[in-house]
């Protein structure tokens, strides 16, 4: 079987990077970090330092479900 590249899957940005962490926006609502390696970049950016941190992705919020009577089998 052909192995599947999991590193295709994630998006590589600065702000998904464990050598960043969050700065203040500018008044303009541009996003910043702080990196340890390059100083203050853009979140969106990257270098070939970028390693990837799972802790600082935020998951998919759940789907709603769907409201739903309560049905008495013995009726049926």
């Amino acid at each position: 079987m052909a192995k599947v590249k999991k590193e295709a899957e994630i998006e590589k940005i600065c702000a998904f990077c464990e050598y960043s962490a969050p700065a203040p926006s500018d008044k303009e609502g541009n996003e910043y970090v702080i990196c340890s390696k390059n100083g203050l970049v853009r979140e969106g950016s990257c270098c070939r330092k970028f390693s990837y941190d799972l802790l600082k992705r935020e998951p998919m919020k759940k789907r709603a479900l769907p409201e739903t009577e309560a049905v008495d089998i013995d009726e049926l």
